[in-house]
């Protein structure tokens, strides 16, 4: 598959997929080793094309789930995964929307995406490292670089607020996978247990609202659909 046009959520989801399955696996090592970011995260706009978390909330999935079996994901594939196609790291998260100067706040989903694969590869390197990297290097360090603490505010503000973008139903789906991968990759306990109240937050709202059909919005920011 042609990368810059389906790396958004296509191809990284096949590779997904195929390693599940233990099929291809040496034709998906060599895809994954071959390519390279396709865009920026965050989101897109005229001064920036971004979109690309989207493509690394799967691939962090694809660390954590096949990073230490060596004949799903190869050594070669893992380094290129940790030194090239993951490439949010460190303690600072972006809360803005990229080349905005800080004055439009992101979205969401791409906070939820962003800041949940930052979280994780800081996790993964900080315990295992790289081929470049020293395992405990300070930087990695969620519970000391600050990203955890914010990570655990915002969490807060989710369960305490609600989610801002709860009309957004074809983004909301996006939100939940950096969600998701929290509740099941991280190692702190009370990162694990706010993404779980979040989720269990949004399914319940989704379970009351949709019974006997009492809230059926339409998609407010995707018109098409």
């Amino acid at each position: 598959l042609e990368w810059k046009k389906y790396g958004k959520s296509y191809s990284p989801n096949i590779c997904l997929a195929k390693l599940l399955l233990g099929k291809d696996v040496k034709e998906v090592n060599e895809y994954l080793q071959g390519i390279k970011p396709w865009s920026g995260s965050g989101s897109s706009w005229t001064f920036h094309k971004g979109d690309y978390d989207f493509t690394e909330v799967v691939l962090t999935r694809i660390l954590y789930l096949f990073g230490h079996n060596k004949n799903l994901i190869y050594p070669e594939t893992l380094e290129h995964l940790l030194e090239v196609l993951l490439i949010e790291e460190g303690g600072k998260p972006r809360e803005a929307v990229p080349r905005s100067l800080g004055w439009v706040r992101d979205t969401e989903n791409h906070h939820l995406m962003t800041e949940s694969s930052r979280y994780l590869k800081n996790q993964w390197l900080f315990k295992y490292g790289s081929s470049k990297i020293s395992p405990g290097n300070p930087k990695y360090d969620n519970t000391t670089n600050g990203l955890e603490k914010w990570l655990i505010n915002y969490l807060d503000d989710m369960l305490w607020n609600g989610e801002y973008e709860f009309n957004s139903i074809p983004y909301l789906l996006f939100a939940v996978e950096g969600l998701l991968n929290l509740e099941e990759f991280a190692d702190s306990a009370e990162i694990r247990l706010r993404a779980h109240k979040v989720l269990d937050s949004i399914n319940w709202k989704y379970a009351l609202g949709s019974l006997q059909f009492r809230r059926c919005a339409p998609f407010r920011r995707r018109f098409e659909n």
